[in-house]
């Protein structure tokens, strides 16, 4: 085992697994973020107590994985590099492989992909600030690139654009293995930022 970074670089040699045809390579994919599941509650909840001075369920992830879920950071806000982006980066591609895999395995659909796109949505959902002017969610502390402590970045894109790909499966993949959904998963979608544009 060794250490995962997973602000896409673990992530990328999968990147074109589904689309070969061969979903076989996917099937050691999910390890490292389940085996840091436990961690990544832990940090949900400090990163938003430290910025927000809120509790956060679900999942929040570290810039690098060590084995066997150990931790190699001291706190939620410190463990990520100031990306809230390493979470829903690990996700894309457990949400390729539910889109374009094959769903007969109902036990790995239920136990390695769905706690992962579940445990994203749960923190994003209350991690994500109602602005009461702009009428959107918003992501206040998120950084485009590694930097160290709270980053004062607001609305990566990077970030959104990912999360929006797994609030659009959580609900679907919740019926199919048959857990609750949580109507605040379609509230905060609805409402996600838009992305930032302008012009230079």
């Amino acid at each position: 085992m060794f250490n995962s970074t997973i602000d896409y670089n673990y992530e990328a040699i999968f990147y074109g697994v589904m689309s070969s045809n061969l979903p076989e390579l996917m099937n050691s994919y999910p390890n490292p973020m389940l085996a840091s599941m436990p961690l990544a509650r832990k940090y949900a909840a400090e990163k938003a107590r430290i910025a927000l001075n809120i509790s956060c369920p679900g999942l929040h992830f570290p810039d690098v994985l060590a084995p066997w879920g150990a931790s190699e950071s001291a706190d939620g806000v410190n463990s990520d590099a100031g990306l809230n982006s390493n979470g829903p980066f690990s996700t894309m591609p457990v949400i390729w492989e539910w889109e374009y895999g094959d769903r007969s395995n109902v036990t790995r659909v239920r136990e390695k992909l769905f706690p992962l796109v579940k445990g994203e949505v749960e923190f994003f959902t209350c991690w994500m600030q109602l602005n009461g002017t702009t009428g959107y969610y918003h992501d206040l502390h998120d950084c485009t690139s590694e930097s160290a402590g709270l980053c004062a970045g607001l609305d990566s894109t990077m970030t959104l654009s990912m999360v929006r790909r797994s609030f659009e499966v959580v609900a679907e993949m919740a019926e199919f293995v048959g857990e609750p959904i949580n109507p605040k998963w379609a509230e905060v979608h609805a409402k996600l930022a838009p992305y930032v544009s302008g012009w230079m």
